[in-house]
């Protein structure tokens, strides 16, 4: 009886394959070093690793490329029972001439590189951000690990969402579709290692440091409701969105999931799925940070943005590759979910978590960058459900209260330009308190046919027409 030789030849990653192999397929016993606690999972701690390691520098095509990717998602079920299939990337087949030889040029032979040498790169291995505290990635880590992931070599154990294939990551699973959505997130990883190809002599570049920080800030709502700061409400920005505002410094917000990254791994295509593929390094934080609870925040500093999408939703595509590389400071703050149950976002419980959450926020920054703007926008809503109108003067509130400039961008919603402007007039010049303004809005929100005026209505106070609470209304003002 012939053995059958295995489809994945020289590509296979199994230690204890069932097929034959046309060469000296098994490796001597390897023990893995002991992982730190606290760490990251590097490469090098799976008991596969001289496997893996001997596949990775044998691929030299998309066509080895795609028979590694197959032999790392085939399990060790399938292989017994010989279900196999070498799967193609569909997503390549919208790529144009110049992307498939990025992909074989530039994109394999960093990868294999960076993998090989992982060991050195990412000593000593980053920790697990379980607390308060920040990690450090040069752009060369950075490269790295991103590489480490789009070789299916990092478990995201930090996710309950994780979805393993043969104890490996899914990762990189645009590979494998062919939606709009796929081809454009595998145009933005080509386009990204098409830059870093050029940079990567440069040692000045390769060396600058990202930062991730994990801030966990209380807010007093005791000295928030008795504040007798001024109300200065937020800026309004039709024209641009969040990462097209290039300030000479900025703090921009990720309308974030709890798990940092949202739905990227699986086809998501919203506002902080957009920004992770904008800016590929921001996926490091997916394997440093676990769940976010009510007071976190996550900060990263100095990323850049790499290229650009246009579009929304399902309708994103691949714009361009940016020339002039910017780094920006980005802050991820989840939102409660809306949706379910509109009218409760409205109540105490939900209103002091957000303006927690947005505390935290755009407190994460140095006491003396407190200048720097906040570009945010209608956070917590769209898919999340909320209330636009609530959440801006959310911000407008806490950023009234931290002394932070804020910019609200409304992306081609003349309505909500218009009324934020009629806000703004309304008591420009004539600034209520915090206080006052929060008995007001406490007051006005009470009653859920007001929500629709909540920028517009005649009661909004200002400093010389207080506001004067009712006294059937006494009891509404539920945070106070």
């Amino acid at each position: 009886m012939t053995s059958t030789l295995c489809q994945f030849g020289q590509f296979c990653i199994s230690k204890d394959c069932p097929f034959q192999h046309s060469y000296s397929f098994k490796l001597e016993d390897y023990q893995p070093p002991k992982q730190p606690r606290m760490t990251i999972d590097l490469p090098c701690y799976l008991a596969e690793w001289k496997y893996l390691e001997r596949a990775i520098l044998n691929i030299k095509t998309i066509e080895d490329l795609q028979k590694y990717m197959a032999s790392i998602f085939t399990n060790e079920k399938d292989k017994r029972e010989k279900k196999i299939c070498i799967k193609t990337f569909p997503s390549f087949k919208n790529l144009n001439e110049k992307e498939k030889n990025i992909v074989q040029n530039e994109l394999i032979p960093l990868c294999k590189e960076m993998i090989i040498n992982h060991q050195n790169i990412l000593l000593p291995p980053p920790v697990i951000l379980y607390k308060e505290g920040k990690v450090m990635f040069t752009r060369k880590q950075s490269l790295c690990v991103i590489s480490c992931l789009l070789f299916g070599l990092y478990s995201i154990k930090l996710r309950k969402d994780e979805r393993k294939f043969n104890g490996y990551s899914q990762f990189p699973f645009f590979l494998f579709c062919e939606d709009s959505v796929s081809i454009t997130m595998t145009q933005c990883i080509i386009h990204y290692f098409h830059l870093i190809f050029k940079e990567v002599s440069n040692d000045k570049f390769m060396n600058e440091i990202i930062e991730i920080e994990r801030h966990s800030s209380q807010l007093s709502l005791k000295e928030l409701l008795n504040s007798n700061k001024k109300i200065i409400p937020g800026d309004v920005d039709n024209i641009h969105g969040i990462m097209e505002i290039n300030e000479t410094e900025n703090l921009k917000a990720d309308f974030a999931n709890k798990y940092i990254g949202g739905g990227v791994l699986h086809g998501g295509c919203v506002q902080e799925e957009i920004m992770f593929m904008e800016c590929p390094e921001m996926f490091v934080s997916m394997i440093t940070n676990p769940v976010m609870d009510d007071q976190t925040t996550i900060l990263f500093k100095n990323i850049i943005r790499y290229v650009k999408l246009e579009g929304y939703g399902r309708r994103i595509k691949f714009s361009k590759e940016f020339e002039q590389l910017i780094s920006n400071n980005i802050v991820a703050l989840d939102a409660l979910v809306a949706y379910v149950n509109p009218s409760e976002q409205y109540n105490e419980r939900q209103t002091i978590r957000e303006l927690n959450k947005i505390f935290s926020g755009v407190k994460c920054l140095s006491e003396e960058d407190h200048l720097i703007p906040f570009i945010s926008g209608k956070w917590g809503c769209g898919v999340f459900g909320g209330d636009w109108r609530y959440k801006y003067l959310l911000q407008t509130i806490i950023c009234s209260f931290v002394e932070r400039p804020f910019i609200f961008t409304s992306f081609h919603d003349n309505e909500a330009q218009s009324e934020i402007e009629q806000f703004k007039t309304k008591i420009e010049n004539d600034n209520p308190s915090i206080h006052d303004f929060i008995l007001w809005l406490t007051s006005f929100c009470s009653n859920h046919e007001n929500l629709p005026y909540l920028l517009t209505s005649p009661t909004i106070p200002t400093a010389s027409h207080p506001f004067k609470p009712q006294e059937e209304n006494n009891n509404k003002c539920t945070i106070v």
